[in-house]
Parts: C-alpha cells; structure tokens; sequence
C-alpha cells in the first residue's frame, strides 16, 4: 500500500507545476498590459458588485481585489482606494496590534 504513494506524488507534482506555470503567466500578462489589466479589473468589480447581493460570492473581497488591479490606470480607483482601503487597513492593524496586547496580559495573568 505505501508504495503507490511514491507514484502518487509523481502523478499529482506535474498537474501542480503545469498550474503554477499557467497562474505565474497569467499574473506576468496582468502585470504588464494596460488592457488586459483594465478588462480584468472591470469584470472583477462587476463580479464583486454582483457578490454584493448574492450569497455564493465574496462581494467585498472581489471589489477590493479589482481596486487593485484597476488602481495603476484609473485615477477613480486610486482615490477610493486611498479615501477607503488604506485607512480600513491601519484600523486593522491597530485593532489586530491591541489583540496581541491584550492576549499577552491575559497569557501573563495566568
């Protein structure tokens, strides 16, 4: 029984490298085109707008994924991404930060 372990692995390791491959080229082509980046950002926000309302779909987490992608060629998600995303961020990290805290004192205590 444990020796088709070995052949497992072998069999699941290049459908796994084939998809690294295929995600690492497809973040190259979003990295680097001005059109497909804005296609992609778009049809994201469209997707995070309609997740707003549907329960299957990570709404929120869509359009914030889109903000990012879109931030670098349109101004108007740069501005939103600064007036919302930025200070939701640090309003996270200082509640995260006061967590440790109080997690420490109560480790202490004990």
């Amino acid at each position: 029984m444990l020796t088709r372990w070995p052949s497992l692995w072998g069999a699941l390791r290049q459908p796994a490298q084939r998809s690294f491959s295929l995600v690492k080229d497809v973040w190259t082509l979003l990295s680097t085109r001005r059109p497909v980046r804005i296609v992609v950002g778009l049809i994201l926000l469209l997707v995070g707008i309609i997740g707003l309302f549907l329960p299957v779909l990570q709404g929120l987490a869509t359009i914030v994924a889109a903000l990012a992608i879109l931030r670098k060629d349109i101004p108007l998600a740069e501005r939103v991404w600064q007036r919302w995303v930025v200070p939701c961020e640090h309003r996270c990290r200082q509640w995260i930060h006061t967590f440790r805290q109080r997690r420490a004192k109560r480790k202490a205590m004990d």
